[in-house]
Formats: C-alpha cells, sequence, structure tokens
C-alpha cells in the first residue's frame, strides 16, 4: 500500500488520519495529544466533563454562603477539588484488573495525599468540628466507590450518591459542622435549599444526558428525565417564595425545554456531544447566576 493511501485512510470519524511527518499538522502535535491522553488514562486527569460544573457551582454557593472572613473555606475547597481527583482515580484502580491497577496507583496516592495533607490545613484553621461532615461524605461516597469496583458506577444510585455528595459541598463550606447549621436555623434554610436545589439540577442533568447517550431511546428513561424538570419547575415557588421561586422555576423551565428539545432530536438520531456540553456549559452558567442572585437577598 502506498504512503498517499495510508494517509487518506479515513478515522472512525470520517476525517482523514493526519499524518504525524506532514508539516501542516506539525510533528511534534501526535506525541502531545498521546501524552495528554496517557495523563487521563492513567487517572490524572477526570474524563468526566460534567463533573467540573458539578464541583465549581456547590463551591461558589458555599464560598459566598460563608464569606465571613474564613480563613479556611479556600483550603476546604481546595481539599474537595483534590478529593474528587482522588475518589476519580480510586474508581479507576477499583475497577481496573489487577494486572492493570499499577498504572492508577500514583495518581490515586498522589491525590489522596494533597487531598490530606491540604485538609489538614483547613482543619488547623477551622478547627477539628470540621470532621464531623466526615459521616455524610462517607456514606454518600463508599457505596459509590463499590459500585465502581463491580464496574457500575454509571448506575443511576451511582449518580445520585456522588451527585449529593457534590453538592452537600455547599453546606459544608457554609458552615463548620452540622451542630452549627442546626444552631443557625432558621437562616442555615438557605444553604441547605441550595443544596437541595443544585441537587435537583445536576441529577436531572445526568438523567438528561443518559437519556441521550448510553439510553438513548429508552422511553423509561426519557419519561424520567422530562419527569424530573417538570416537577422542579412547579416545586421551585413552593420552596424558595414568590421571589427566588421565580428565578428558580425560569431556570428549571430553560433546562425542561432543553430536555424535551434535545429528546426530540435524538429520536432521529445521535446528539454530538459537543452540542450537550456547550447547552450544559450555558446552563450551569445560568444555575451558578441564580446561586449569586439567591444569596444576595
Amino acid at each position: 500500500m502506498s504512503s498517499e493511501s495510508r494517509q487518506a485512510r479515513p478515522t472512525a470519524s470520517g476525517f482523514p488520519r493526519p499524518d504525524s511527518t506532514d508539516p501542516r499538522h506539525g510533528a511534534s502535535s501526535p506525541p502531545r495529544v498521546a501524552r495528554v491522553a496517557g495523563r487521563a488514562s492513567a487517572g490524572w486527569i477526570p474524563n468526566q466533563h460534567g463533573a467540573w460544573a458539578m464541583l465549581a457551582v456547590p463551591i461558589a454557593a458555599g464560598l459566598t454562603l460563608g464569606s465571613d472572613g474564613s480563613h479556611y473555606a479556600p483550603f476546604l475547597a481546595a481539599c474537595c477539588v483534590l478529593g474528587y481527583f482522588a475518589f476519580h482515580a480510586t474508581s479507576q484502580w477499583l475497577k481496573s484488573a489487577p494486572v492493570r491497577r499499577g498504572r492508577y496507583r500514583p495518581a490515586m496516592l498522589a491525590y489522596t495525599a494533597l487531598a490530606l495533607g491540604v485538609g489538614l490545613i483547613a482543619l488547623v484553621l477551622g478547627g477539628w468540628t470540621l470532621l464531623h461532615w466526615l459521616p455524610p461524605v462517607v456514606a454518600l461516597l463508599v457505596p459509590a466507590l463499590w459500585l465502581a469496583q463491580h464496574r457500575n458506577e454509571r448506575a443511576l444510585l451511582g449518580g445520585a450518591l456522588t451527585t449529593a455528595a457534590a453538592c452537600l459541598i455547599t453546606v459544608i463550606l457554609a458552615y463548620r459542622s452540622p451542630a452549627a447549621l442546626v444552631a443557625d436555623w432558621p437562616e442555615a434554610q438557605t444553604a441547605l435549599l441550595l443544596a437541595v436545589t443544585l441537587f435537583g439540577y445536576f441529577f436531572g442533568t445526568v438523567l438528561h444526558v443518559k437519556s441521550l447517550i448510553r439510553e438513548r431511546g429508552n422511553p423509561r428513561i426519557e419519561g424520567a428525565s422530562t419527569a424530573w424538570h417538570l416537577g422542579w419547575t412547579a416545586l421551585s415557588v413552593p420552596l424558595w417564595g414568590w421571589f427566588p421561586g421565580l428565578i428558580w422555576a425560569a431556570i428549571f423551565a430553560a433546562t425542561t425545554i432543553r430536555t424535551v428539545a434535545l429528546a426530540r432530536r435524538a429520536r432521529r438520531g445521535p446528539v454530538r456531544p459537543l452540542t450537550i456540553g456547550l447547552i450544559e456549559i450555558a446552563l450551569s452558567t445560568l444555575v451558578l447566576a441564580g446561586v449569586l442572585v439567591t444569596t444576595s437577598n
């Protein structure tokens, strides 16, 4: 086979595969891509891109609610991010065959050590009562790791567990302990409502994406996704009251429109992940704006 025919061979996407010796593509591009892919496949870079928003929005909400000059909060937020990285690498390690686990061990150990180190700084600055948040966090993440070990981490239960753990960050950053949250009642209702509302949005996204990709064509998942978003649209005013409730109702109405529109599009054929991702970025930005408006009142 000639070199021309090798260069013209299409990839799975239908586009020709670039030749690393072609000056138009640059000789160093393929190795650079390979290095990034290698780090991702070794557990250093999480490949679940939706998790970034699922971390960023609750962290922003918690830091806004707890903006009382607490020096420990940024360190605790960094601990949560590093903890997610450690959780991802550990999930990869658990679900891999024993002969392949070694590739994930460096990322798992490094991120765990970093999370513990930064967490220790947060404890010194914020007090040891922060450890009282460990039981609910462990109760959510241990079953999720068990699902990962059984290669079932993408089950709806796994999505619900990890989403709940991420949204709990809002309350953890706002209050040093569960006792502090109870002592600040009823003002603490805002933090709890935000955490629950963020769970409503992000778990709805889990259902939505699953209905478009892994469960495309499954009427039960599609119906559950639509019903979930409609339910949260209706619940927003009863939960929040008029002004913040109308804001959240408008946000959930937008997510409902997105869900119905893309579900209809998916019946005609696959929806590009890039399209799904760009819409989610826009909606996550809208949710973040809702958080900021809600916490400013």
